[in-house]
């Protein structure tokens, strides 16, 4: 087994033929979603491209490895509860393609509960919390993690409200967009039609009258202009009529 580079290993995980077939169904589903990503993402607004994570946490990280001295063969850590080490609570945010959190922060506590749920004691402490911070959502279950039915409270209490919050937005900022374009085309306007009422006053000292849009008088002043620089030219005399000295070569 040497010469074909193989050796025995000790088997640490067993999965069945469903499994393999689903972990190429992900794969599979992972590439399309990357490629309908990829084609459609220039036509959404990156405020409305949203991206949203589950992290678990643990109440209590101990340490994985120490220092001992040579010899010791059970190496102890001393924690505060064993049952925190062993529990973990979720986080999930939401995140937009620009880089801003979107709705509040969805966190999602154990509660060793029949069915789950904070008690009225724990209900009051976490409603106070939530009022003074005012981005979080906490939300109890019996295992720290998130269901179905959380996933549809969340759905319905953060995800909805933030969207329909961000269109909002995104409305009063095209309004304003347009109300400000507006107002410099108008001023724009103002400035070019009381530039081109002054007229323009040729050699002969007449004014001429612009009584046209604003392309038009700017079309009309370039005309009086360029008559205005031909009545300023100087017709020079041929060399053969200017009079030569005494002795002055021919050119």
């Amino acid at each position: 087994m040497t010469q074909e580079r193989l050796t025995s290993r000790k088997i640490t995980k067993f999965v069945t033929l469903a499994d393999s077939k689903k972990s190429d169904r992900l794969g599979r589903s992972i590439e399309d979603f990357h490629r309908d990503y990829a084609r459609n993402e220039p036509f959404f607004n990156p405020r409305l491209i949203l991206n949203t994570v589950q992290t678990c946490i643990k109440y209590e990280i101990p340490p994985q490895r120490t220092i001992t001295p040579v010899g010791m063969r059970d190496p102890t850590v001393m924690i505060r509860s064993k049952n925190k080490v062993r529990s973990s609570y979720t986080a999930q945010p939401t995140v937009s393609r620009d880089g801003r959190t979107v709705g509040k922060l969805l966190l999602i506590l154990k509660e060793n509960t029949e069915d789950g749920k904070f008690g009225q004691g724990v209900r009051k402490e976490v409603e106070e919390l939530k009022r003074q911070h005012g981005n979080v959502r906490v939300i109890a279950s019996k295992h720290g993690k998130t269901s179905n039915e959380i996933i549809d409270e969340w759905r319905s209490t953060i995800l909805g409200p933030a969207i329909k919050s961000i269109k909002e937005g995104l409305d009063q900022d095209e309004k304003d967009l347009e109300e400000l374009n507006a107002r410099e085309y108008q001023q724009a306007g103002f400035n070019r039609t009381r530039t081109a009422s002054t007229g323009i006053f040729g050699l002969d000292g007449q004014v001429g009258t612009l009584g046209f849009d604003a392309d038009d008088r700017i079309c009309y002043a370039q005309q009086m202009l360029t008559e205005a620089m031909n009545q300023c030219r100087v017709d020079l005399p041929s060399p053969d009529t200017v009079p030569r000295a005494e002795g002055e070569p021919v050119a």
